[in-house]
């Protein structure tokens, strides 16, 4: 799943990048264990979503990093 997301985030196309950080959101909520896994996969497309001029990418990148950052889950 991780790795289709990872190829639509470097799609052209808005929505399908869009799409791919609401799926990274997602999973960040996930435990501790599963959130390592996946920053250690998807840190630079988190660290170019927010370089964006989109707001919308910037918006949902922020969220994810922040989950990450945060233990939000015990």
């Amino acid at each position: 799943l991780i790795p289709t997301a990872i190829e639509f985030y470097h799609s052209p196309h808005l929505s399908l990048k869009l799409a791919s950080l609401c799926l990274f959101h997602g999973l960040s909520r996930s435990v501790h264990q599963l959130r390592t896994t996946i920053n250690d996969t998807i840190c630079d497309i988190l660290l170019d979503a927010i370089k964006s001029s989109d707001l919308s990418l910037v918006k949902i990148a922020s969220s994810v990093i922040s989950n990450s950052v945060l233990e939000l889950s015990t």
